[in-house]
């Protein structure tokens, strides 16, 4: 598990991070979708993400032979 230590994201900053839609980030944080980004709950709506979190997560998805 990540220490926070710097400010949570939002599902648009991911998105913008990622290049991809807030739509997509929102499906593959919640379970909808995989690979499911790490993300945080934060209410019955509200998602928020950790920057190190993301970046493991992009780390495990890595397709190098």
């Amino acid at each position: 598990m990540h220490e926070v230590t710097e400010p949570l994201m939002t599902v648009h900053e991911v998105a913008k991070m990622l290049s991809m839609s807030a739509a997509w980030v929102r499906q593959h944080s919640d379970g909808q979708r995989q690979p499911t980004i790490p993300s945080l709950k934060m209410g019955s709506k509200s998602v928020r993400f950790s920057r190190p979190a993301v970046v493991e997560w992009l780390k495990t998805l890595n397709r190098t032979k």
